[in-house]
């Protein structure tokens, strides 16, 4: 196990560089060509290269978790979800589609996770809720303090998943039918449940009130200093 995790690390780390001067090439024939046919192939090119570089970076993520490289340490919850969603709105606008937070004042509770692990998480979490939520949507993130574990929510609006989806959800490279496919890896929620798992806590698949999917995230509470 631990020779191909190694393996899985290293071809996604060389993977990475070609794919990227392969989508370059693309960016620039694309610049280049006045025939709308020739152009039509060249972003449809230029989609499964993006489509590719997903699955390698997410690879990468996965053998780099199971490797346990980084140690948990304390991070301030909120304020890491309020980044992450300034970098998400801008995709959510185009959509038409609302992203809520409910997460309190100031930096919000604190949490044991590796560092980058979080963003992972959250951008993992907050893609396939964008890919399946119905334009106007709106996509509610929640957190829940509490004395030993704080619970993160990421309550969609879309198709939600039956209980047989919900069980294989977490299944590398499965795809569940209410995503659209275009960008999807299949290995979202596996790097979520990974990194999750690998900090201490735990993640659930749930029926959101709106009839979509809720993503539950425990996390393990960081010790307030005594004062």
């Amino acid at each position: 196990m631990a020779s191909q995790r190694i393996f899985v690390a290293d071809a996604s780390h060389q993977l990475r560089t070609p794919l990227t001067a392969l989508r370059l090439s693309l960016d620039n024939i694309a610049d280049g060509v006045d025939d709308a046919f020739v152009r039509e192939d060249v972003e449809q090119a230029t989609t499964e290269v993006v489509r590719m570089s997903r699955l390698v970076n997410g690879l990468l993520v996965l053998a780099r978790a199971e490797a346990k490289v980084t140690a948990a340490e304390p991070l301030p919850l909120g304020d890491i979800v309020r980044e992450r969603l300034s970098v998400w709105r801008p995709a959510a606008d185009e959509r038409g589609v609302r992203i809520a937070f409910d997460g309190g004042p100031d930096g919000g509770p604190t949490v044991l996770a590796g560092p980058g692990h979080l963003d992972q998480v959250l951008d993992n979490v907050l893609s396939n809720a964008l890919e399946v939520s119905p334009d106007g949507g709106t996509i509610t993130v929640r957190v829940e303090p509490g004395a030993d574990e704080v619970v993160l929510s990421v309550l969609d609006e879309g198709p939600g998943m039956t209980d047989q989806e919900k069980s294989r959800a977490f299944d590398r490279f499965w795809r569940g039918h209410g995503l659209t496919g275009r960008s999807g890896s299949g290995l979202g929620l596996s790097v979520v449940r990974q990194l999750v798992t690998d900090d201490g806590g735990t993640v659930a698949l749930r029926d959101a009130p709106s009839g979509g999917l809720c993503v539950s995230i425990s996390l393990r509470a960081a010790a307030r200093s005594g004062g």
